[in-house]
């Protein structure tokens, strides 16, 4: 099954990638952070799909590849101050520590198998909550086009969101803890 999903997944990675990756370099105009925005949506992507099946794959990555671009633009400034706060680390570092790369690697290994986790469980609770956890913090679409696109208002939305927040965190608080750590 793993492996199925592997090739789908790879499948639709090698169709749209470059569109995806066009469609962000048009919003930031800058190709290593498009590049970026490109890789996170891929990401978010195959997250949702071990979840839910996606019709439309094409759409859902340029809606999610858009939403990042907009969340980019938004904080660039911030984004632009913690970057020269790297470079100036970078240059003080002359060679990059191997095991700290392993094991950044290995924690986003296991944040991503939490997320999984809970998001199995949040799904066969109440899809609606799903739903709107993933629109908001997957596909990071704005809270008003979520409210329009499960037909309830903002306020409704966030209550739902919060409650979502809060039934996680009672049942999986050692995994909401290690998420929200990383």
């Amino acid at each position: 099954m793993e492996s199925e999903r592997r090739k789908d997944f790879d499948a639709v990675y090698k169709e749209y990638r470059h569109e995806i990756f066009r469609a962000a370099l048009v919003s930031i105009h800058n190709p290593n952070d498009a590049e970026d925005i490109t890789q996170e949506a891929f990401i978010r992507y195959y997250v949702y799909c071990s979840h839910s099946e996606v019709s439309n794959p094409k759409s859902w990555l340029m809606v999610t590849a858009k939403n990042l671009a907009l969340n980019y633009v938004k904080h660039a400034k911030y984004e632009r101050l913690l970057h020269e706060e790297e470079n100036i680390e970078n240059m003080l570092e002359c060679e990059p520590d191997l095991a700290d790369i392993f094991f950044e690697n290995m924690w986003k290994r296991e944040v991503l198998k939490y997320t999984d986790k809970i998001l199995e469980v949040v799904k066969a609770r109440n899809k609606r909550w799903y739903d709107a956890l993933i629109y908001a913090y997957c596909m990071e679409m704005p809270r008003r086009d979520i409210a329009n696109c499960m037909g309830i208002s903002v306020k409704a939305l966030s209550s739902m969101l919060q409650r979502a927040k809060n039934w996680i965190k009672e049942n999986y608080k050692d995994e909401f803890d290690h998420i929200i750590s990383a």
